[in-house]
């Protein structure tokens, strides 16, 4: 009867040890878990910022290309500004500024002595106000003129 208790004793007792185990595994599982959902939502967070910053650039680019369209958008005598909302939630402005009158591009085959350029500066500048985001867009344009 010695033996037996022994045997089953010990058995006993290692019981306790299995719970403990159990445990740590589902700790260490849970430990997991949390770390994986804060990287899923940190990521989440980077995309939307990027899409934010890729729908901005394209909506300053497109509003500048809307306000070469504009009728007197090139205007001589001073500076233009266009309004441009390609969609809700976007704000975009262009800014059109004339900057100096110049000779017609050398190989353009028009001659210096009949036509001239004029030299605009466009600043497009587009904001999502809801995340922050923000593009600012230079670029010249040059209006061929007779003179």
């Amino acid at each position: 009867m010695n033996n037996a208790n022994k045997r089953y004793g010990a058995a006993g007792n290692q019981q306790g040890v299995a719970l403990i185990m159990a445990m740590v595994i589902l700790v260490i599982l849970t430990m997991l878990g949390i770390s994986a959902i804060k990287s899923s939502s940190l990521q989440l967070k980077m995309a939307t910022g990027l899409q934010d910053a890729t729908m901005v650039f394209q909506a300053a680019d497109s509003g500048l290309a809307n306000a070469l369209g504009v009728s007197g958008g090139l205007d001589l005598n001073g500076s233009t500004s266009v309004p441009y909302s390609p969609k809700p939630g976007i704000n975009v402005s262009v800014d059109t500024e004339f900057t100096s009158y110049s000779a017609p591009p050398r190989g353009s085959g028009y001659s210096a002595v009949d036509y001239q350029t004029a030299n605009f500066e466009q600043t497009a500048t587009a904001t999502i106000p809801s995340s922050g985001a923000k593009t600012v867009i230079r670029q010249g344009v040059a209006k061929l003129l007779r003179k």
